[in-house]
């Protein structure tokens, strides 16, 4: 289950990140494109079973909807909820 919550950690940070790298340096896109990264090192600290992942995960959630909600971004509510259980 654990590792499951890294591979979902995982996608939502390339799926949001990697679009947000291709776009111009606008600050925002710059702040998604670090929260993305934050995403894909929680995953691996998921992956790897460590609870500090799990905490990192949880503490990277707000920050994440404020992006989802900002930006529109549907899948990302899913993912998130999909991960946080």
């Amino acid at each position: 289950m654990v590792m499951a919550a890294g591979v979902l950690a995982w996608a939502v940070g390339l799926c949001f990140g990697l679009p947000a790298s291709l776009g111009s340096g606008m600050p925002l896109l710059v702040a998604l494109l670090l929260a993305c990264a934050a995403e894909l090192l929680a995953g691996r600290l998921l992956w790897n079973r460590l609870r500090s992942g799990a905490i990192f995960a949880l503490a990277l959630l707000p920050v994440q909807v404020a992006f989802w909600i900002g930006f529109a971004l549907p899948a990302g509510p899913a993912a998130g909820l999909a991960r946080t259980v």
